[in-house]
Order: C-alpha cells, then sequence, then structure tokens
C-alpha cells in the first residue's frame, strides 16, 4: 500500500505558477543524448557555475539542490547524474 496518494487532478499549475527548474526531468534525456553521442560515464568534466542568457537578454544560472557541490573539481557524469548536479550538464 502507498504511504501517501498521488492525485492526478491537481489544480496547481507548475508551468505557469511552479518555480522549480526543469534541470532533473530533463536531464535524463540530456545524458542520454551524451551518451549516444560518445560521451562516457566515467570521463570527468568540469563542475563549474555557468550562465545563459535568455531570449530577452536576461542571465540565468542554473541552481543545485545538494550541498554536494564540487565547484571547480573534476566530476564524472556519473557522479553528476547520482546527485542531480546542474553545473557539469553543459557538455
Amino acid at each position: 500500500m502507498l504511504a501517501g496518494r498521488i492525485s492526478l487532478n491537481s489544480s496547481y499549475d507548475m508551468v505557469n505558477v511552479g518555480r522549480r527548474q526543469v534541470g532533473s526531468t530533463v536531464k535524463t534525456y540530456l545524458y542520454t543524448l551524451a551518451m549516444e553521442e560518445g560521451m562516457c560515464l566515467v570521463i570527468k568534466q568540469y563542475c563549474n557555475r555557468f550562465t545563459l542568457i535568455d531570449g530577452n537578454g536576461k542571465p540565468w544560472t542554473p541552481k543545485n539542490v545538494s550541498n554536494k557541490d564540487k565547484i571547480g573539481q573534476p566530476v564524472s557524469l556519473r557522479w553528476g547524474l547520482a546527485n542531480s548536479n546542474n553545473w557539469i550538464s553543459d557538455i
């Protein structure tokens, strides 16, 4: 038996009202594409913050919820996926 109940008829609008980043949702697709393009989960990338400019010229920097950030350190894609880190996804 499930401890909680999931409602499919929620009135909360995550698209227009929600403030969560979509990083964790698209991360699996990003990592799958990276592996299809030849990236290996054990190859290390540097974990650095980065900023993108949106269509309105406004800067946006992804955030991480985890306190396991390793800024400036080389980490594997496997580590990034396991720790839901958004800063090594700019491959």
